[in-house]
């Protein structure tokens, strides 16, 4: 019995194995693994079960860090109850072996958060469950091959339509889940650049995130410098002319957005740097202000600022002559 322990910064969180004496089974209440590159790896579980509870884990160090792995080895039972995954990961779990693995009641906060084309889950084995949980980013959220022997996935919300793929091979329930996409709006007439498409680019040192206070449930943050990391939106508005230009500002829950956050504004008459708060104005769009804009018009945020910088969605509203 493992109650209320936590580690940091370590290549691996926790390790399941198999010794002399056997593989592990246990009950792991409150268990936390932050900045690892994997936060679980399992080996070897005992038939029994790893019974994990409560548990918070973040991986972000290292090469594609990923919160459970559980490898080809396994034969054992792993089984995850009211767990949260979050951080700048590549993937929250990868399952392989021939064992049982299932998540119930958890909460999947963000992955592939530099764009990578890779599922929140990857199921390439082995019985696996998936049932009411939370994804709360955009993208694929379950992918699982055809040596699947076993999966049921069942009352799960995910942010984006076509999150489950399944291989033709794999033995699979699907069943009761749902898609819960955003529900802001933009103003009528209004055209939306959000941060997914060929529409915007970036250089430097960007994170995806997701979460409800996102316009689409998507974001990109960069930590406070010195101007090297920007995002840009191309802004292809369909007809020269003059509009309003405004961003969407997502949710600041630990208060350390920018109070400067610089956009640069790349117009038909030269350029123009506007300055705005993103610890203000949640969940709402904030005008930049209004500009001539053509074909190759174009906004640019970078992180010279006091604080992270956040990238959402951006509007054009065409100004009433």
């Amino acid at each position: 019995y493992v109650y209320n322990t936590f580690c940091w910064g370590y290549g691996v969180g926790y390790r399941f194995i198999q010794s002399r004496d056997g593989a592990c089974n246990g009950n792991f209440l409150g268990i936390g693994a932050d900045a690892c590159n994997i936060s679980v790896l399992i080996d070897q579980s005992a038939p029994y079960g790893l019974l994990i509870t409560n548990g918070e884990f973040v991986a972000f160090d290292g090469p594609n860090p990923t919160q459970v792995v559980v490898s080809t080895t396994n034969k054992g039972v792993a089984q995850f109850n009211n767990c949260a995954f979050w951080g700048p990961c590549y993937q929250c779990a990868r399952i392989e072996g021939e064992g049982y693995v299932s998540f119930n009641q958890c909460h999947f906060l963000e992955w592939a958060v530099r764009g990578e084309q890779v599922p929140c889950i990857s199921g390439n084995s082995g019985l696996i469950s998936v049932t009411a949980s939370r994804f709360a980013a955009n993208g694929r959220g379950i992918r699982l091959s055809p040596k699947v022997k076993g999966a049921v996935l069942t009352g799960n919300i995910f942010a984006s339509r076509d999150a489950i793929a399944i291989d033709d091979g794999a033995n699979v329930t699907v069943e009761a889940n749902l898609t819960a996409q955003t529900t802001y709006k933009a103003p009528a007439g209004s055209h939306v650049t959000e941060v997914i498409g060929s529409q915007i680019s970036m250089q430097g040192e960007w994170s995806r995130y997701g979460g409800d206070s996102c316009f689409s449930g998507t974001g990109y943050w960069a930590r406070k410098g010195d101007g090297s990391a920007t995002f840009r939106w191309d802004l292809a508005p369909d007809a020269p002319g003059n509009y309003t230009i405004s961003v969407w500002i997502p949710d600041d829950p630990i208060n350390d957005h920018a109070t400067d956050a610089r956009y640069k504004i790349h117009h038909a008459k030269g350029e123009t740097e506007v300055t705005i708060s993103q610890r203000e104005n949640f969940r709402q769009w904030v005008p930049l202000g209004q500009f001539h804009l053509d074909q190759n018009s174009y906004v640019l945020l970078t992180n010279q600022a006091s604080g992270n910088v956040v990238a959402d969605a951006m509007i054009l509203t065409k100004a009433v002559k």
